[in-house]
């Protein structure tokens, strides 16, 4: 019976009547239904995740903007103070800058109404009134010799000073100026000053130094140091310290810069590192995010070419934190405000995943204070029980840069 069955199988055989195979049949169902592995499978996660929290890209091409310090109006103000032509339409010498620091004016003109700046996008008009409320002045000032009013006189009052009074001896209240423009030409102007539903807190966007970037106060504080003994230090140089503290960074590193703020730390990292595989950044507040695309020193990264290698997440760190995967990152800045505004950022729990987030011999550099502070001082050792506690093997104190770095 089997020989027969044999001589059965191999007619059909000959005739190409070959059964199906069940072996074959299931090796085709599994080719069709690879398994991913485990690296695919993080990398999947990652991007839904990136792709969650994901700042939508500005839309300002349709929008003209600048930015007036008070210390630009100032001297727009000395220099009118001082001219002493015979007309209104004034061909400077020597150019003032504007859009803190990064324009120049080289041409103006005025007249009882305002003053109008000619810059290389178009013209900017802006009236006395709204140019003597953001400073603080009496309404009934004018920068022009001829044309000063005392600012001490109350308002209404057209009784002239003997003498023309100086803006220099004027008290001026600090900020920022924003000058905006749309499509249909309608005109806003406004103080950089908002108030926060997130974090229930004033934020402003003020100037530290002429011609070098701004820095913001969020509820009372400073977001950079200001000063270092007698030293000025605006936030260009405060970053730069922070950064020279670090290692240097190997090609195709991964960087978490937790707390983006006006950008600073990733513009000097992009700066030093171009060659970063990804840098990830993330910011709790979505007014924040306005004064980056505003802000002339923090804007450029933003219009760059870095879409592949920066991600701007929108979000709370502390929720973000848990879904990264583990030890993927080798450099983590970790700038946070002060404890008082958020001190779920300074928490074990939070240094817990700071540490799974990071790989091995990967370091971190935590923004604490001023060491010189009482309040800071206290806040020094707490934090460095804390990391400790949480998975670092060294912690060494950084002074200068007002923080630690932590290797893990």
């Amino acid at each position: 019976m089997f020989f027969c069955a044999f001589q059965w199988a191999n007619r059909l055989d000959r005739l190409g009547c070959r059964p199906p195979s069940k072996v074959l049949c299931f090796k085709r169902t599994t080719r069709r239904c690879p398994v991913l592995s485990l690296h695919a499978r993080l990398s999947e996660d990652l991007t839904s995740l990136l792709e969650s929290y994901k700042v939508k890209a500005p839309n300002n091409c349709n929008k003209r903007r600048l930015l007036l310090s008070h210390y630009e109006i100032q001297d727009l103000f000395e220099y009118l103070e001082r001219y002493r032509g015979g007309t209104n339409l004034v061909q400077l010498e020597q150019p003032l800058l504007v859009h803190l620091g990064c324009k120049s004016v080289s041409q103006l003109e005025w007249n009882s109404q305002g003053i109008c700046l000619y810059l290389d996008f178009g013209t900017v008009f802006l009236d006395w009134n709204t140019l003597n409320d953001f400073l603080g002045l009496d309404s009934q000032y004018r920068p022009m010799s001829h044309h000063s009013w005392n600012p001490k006189v109350t308002q209404g009052s057209h009784k002239k000073s003997k003498k023309p009074i100086s803006i220099r001896n004027c008290k001026i209240r600090p900020g920022i100026l924003l000058w905006e423009e749309d499509v249909s030409r309608v005109v806003h102007l406004e103080r950089l000053s908002f108030y926060s539903s997130t974090t229930k807190r004033p934020i402003s966007l003020v100037p530290v130094t002429r011609n070098s970037p701004p820095t913001a106060i969020i509820g009372g504080f400073t977001m950079h140091r200001g000063y270092s003994g007698n030293q000025v230090v605006d936030p260009g140089l405060d970053t730069k310290w922070k950064i020279d503290c670090l290692y240097p960074l190997a090609p195709k590193s991964r960087v978490l810069d937790i707390c983006t703020g006006l950008g600073y730390t990733l513009i000097e990292l992009l700066r030093r590192y171009p060659d970063l595989e990804r840098l990830i950044t993330i910011e709790v507040e979505e007014i924040m995010m306005f004064l980056q695309e505003i802000n002339p020193w923090s804007s450029g990264w933003i219009q760059g070419n870095h879409d592949k290698t920066v991600h701007r997440l929108l979000g709370d760190a502390t929720e973000i934190l848990p879904k990264l995967p583990d030890s993927y990152f080798q450099v983590i800045i970790h700038d946070p405000p002060s404890q008082a505004l958020q001190g779920n950022l300074y928490s074990y729990e939070f240094y817990c995943q700071l540490a799974r987030v990071l790989s091995p011999r990967g370091q971190l550099y935590h923004y604490i204070g001023n060491p010189s502070s009482k309040e800071a001082g206290r806040l020094y050792q707490g934090v460095v029980e804390r990391l400790y506690r949480a998975g670092f093997g060294t912690v060494v104190k950084k002074s200068e840069a007002f923080g630690v770095v932590a290797i893990k």
